[in-house]
This record gives C-alpha cells, structure tokens and sequence, in this order.
C-alpha cells in the first residue's frame, strides 16, 4: 500500500473516531438533558484537585449552558452554587489555622437580574471588564482597611 493511501486511511479512520465521539457526547449530553428536565434541582459543585491545576466544574443532569434561553434558570443554579461555597468559606474563618484569613462577602457585588445582567456578567462564571472593576474595588477597600 503506498504511504499516501495508509496517511488517507489514518485520516479517515481518525476522522471516524471523532464522529463517533462527537456523536457520544451529544447523546450523554441529551440524556443529562432529559434528566434535569425530570428533577431540575439536580446538580452538585464538584472541586477537584489535581497536581497538574485545580478544577471547579458543575455537574448537572445535563443543561445547555449555551444561549440566553434559560439565562434565568442558568443564573439561578450558580447563585445556589456560589451561596453554598461561600458558606463553606466563611465557615474557614472560624478556625484557629486561618486566623489570618480574612472573609469577603462579594456575592452582591455584581448584578443578577436580568435587565442588567451583561453588564457585570460575560457568563455564569466570568464577570465582565467593568465587574472585575466591582470586585476589584471591593478587594481594594478591604486591603486598605487591615492593619
């Protein structure tokens, strides 16, 4: 077989991989999908960590977390998020080891409506260049303030 014909076939059989993949992923994700459809409250804040980097994800039964579609749904499950892992953080301040730890309540910071939502959000996650400014004022004002 010449190598032209074997370079072909590589590509056309990894070409397949990928479709097959692909076509994986997007049935797991409508599966999830589904799931959430039937018990919307199911989801969970997963931290791993890793010694290659640290990674936060969101499991869900499945969402599209694409569009503005279900935008409110979307803001509603990162503020039940966010809530519980601030509680989980102001409760480190408690503890002997972290007493030079200081508590910052950023969560009203930045805006959750929808009327004003892309002005300090880019996502769910990412605020925007003018939230940064907002959280970073905030930052700010504590550091000045410590002794």
């Amino acid at each position: 077989m010449p190598i032209q014909d074997k370079i072909a076939a590589a590509l056309d059989a990894g070409r397949n991989k990928a479709d097959e993949i692909l076509q994986r992923r997007a049935l797991a994700r409508q599966r999830r999908h589904e799931a959430l459809q039937a018990n919307p409250k199911r989801m969970s804040l997963k931290l791993q960590l890793r010694a290659d980097a640290p990674l936060l994800s969101l499991e869900t039964a499945g969402f599209d977390f694409h569009g503005d579609a279900e935008l409110q749904t979307r803001i509603n499950m990162m503020v039940t998020i966010i809530d519980q892992f601030n509680a989980m953080l102001q409760s480190l301040v408690a503890f002997p080891d972290f007493a030079h730890v200081h508590y910052l309540d950023l969560r009203r910071t930045l805006s959750n409506q929808i009327a004003n939502y892309k002005e300090s959000w880019a996502n769910e996650i990412h605020p925007t260049e003018d939230g940064f400014e907002a959280v970073t004022k905030k930052f700010a004002a504590k550091l000045a303030a410590l002794p």
